[in-house]
């Protein structure tokens, strides 16, 4: 987990993300939900998918907080394929 003081501000029309702790770190977010799931990702220390994503947190934290930041490894799901329709002969 990575301690960074983010915060969101409301403005026309968009939402600007800030860091505190570092000068002039902000970038700006279309919508709320997208802003508070940037946030929870750096501090969980999760690296965003998207590009845009990825670009906003390079600008809100340091090099080295961003460097850090790993990739969001995805669950691995198990898929039965069943054989339909056949039927056993006795």
């Amino acid at each position: 987990m990575i301690k960074i003081d983010l915060h969101i501000k409301k403005t026309h029309g968009h939402y600007v993300v800030y860091n505190t702790e570092k000068d002039k770190a902000h970038t700006h977010i279309r919508s709320a939900k997208t802003a508070r799931k940037l946030i929870s990702l750096l501090e969980r220390g999760i690296l965003p998918d998207s590009p845009f994503l990825i670009e906003s947190a390079r600008r809100l934290l340091t090099i080295d907080e961003f460097m850090k930041l790993k990739e969001h490894k995805k669950k691995q799901h198990y898929i039965n394929i069943g054989v339909k329709g056949c039927r056993s002969h006795a």
